[in-house]
């Protein structure tokens, strides 16, 4: 049967958050939010992260039909070593139209882009390719400000507990990140596919267990949960694994959603 449009209508909350505002800090823009403080306190507002994208940016035209800014665009392309290719077309499940007049879901977003990037046959994309190699990229420098939040004030207080091994310093260069990732101590996801990441057969294999119930959760089937148990993930990894997967899709779902006005809104 032909395909139908989604009976939904996408929407996403925009503007300021009350109380606060968000701010771009140094030459990469990397985004935090002071929260005012009681005037009466006479106290600086407080920085923190923000996690909330152009949505809370009184500056950002929003437009959910046109995507989101490739912020990331430069820095990839110039390291020379992705290419183009053909994006293969987009099926009516991406969207969650299933069952069998395809309907439900959410509409098609009308901007696919055409092409998506590969790395060029030879070359490693991964983060901590980079890492290994000596390369500070601008992910790397994007951490190191984004952590240094706060660490202005650690030389006020005495740190005498047990530090365990870690070497975290007081201030966060480009360079300690680096370092960390090349050590295997963090973790950058900037990866273009996870299929092309350095990691092991166990990372990959948890990750395509992770896809699969993501995209394709009716095809679960027990050759799935065997190919993790012989990459020594036991029956709570397994749960695990898929709980945290289908709890970020739902929160995803549910952020965009909003109720029917005639099962919820009074008239």
């Amino acid at each position: 049967m032909a395909d139908i449009s989604a009976r939904t209508e996408i929407g996403v909350t925009t503007g300021p958050i009350r109380g606060s505002k968000k701010i771009h800090v140094g030459p990469l823009k990397v985004a935090m939010r002071e929260i005012y403080l009681e005037p009466s306190s006479g106290e600086a507002p407080v920085r923190v992260y923000d996690t909330s994208g152009p949505y809370t940016d009184p500056n950002a035209a929003i437009d959910i039909s046109a995507g989101l800014p490739e912020l990331r665009r430069d820095w990839i392309r110039s390291r020379g070593d992705v290419e183009e290719v053909a994006q293969r077309e987009v099926k009516p499940e991406d969207n969650g139209q299933l069952g069998p007049d395809r309907s439900g879901g959410v509409p098609a977003f009308p901007n696919v882009r055409k092409t998506v990037l590969r790395a060029k046959p030879g070359m490693n994309v991964s983060q901590m390719h980079y890492a290994r190699r000596g390369i500070i990229t601008p992910e790397m420098e994007y951490v190191a400000e984004r952590e240094n939040l706060g660490r202005a004030r650690l030389a006020e207080y005495v740190r005498d507990g047990q530090s365990f091994g870690a070497a975290i310093p007081d201030y966060i260069t480009p360079e300690f990140v680096r370092d960390e990732v090349a050590r295997g101590r963090a973790i950058i996801p900037s990866n273009i596919n996870h299929r092309k990441a350095d990691i092991t057969p166990r990372q990959r294999a948890m990750l395509d267990f992770a896809m699969k119930v993501c995209t394709d959760s009716d095809k679960v089937e027990d050759a799935d949960f065997a190919a993790l148990h012989a990459h020594g993930f036991d029956d709570e990894d397994i749960w695990d694994i898929t709980a945290i997967t289908a709890f970020f899709g739902l929160s995803n779902r549910m952020a965009s959603a909003r109720p029917r006005s005639t099962r919820f809104c009074k008239p």
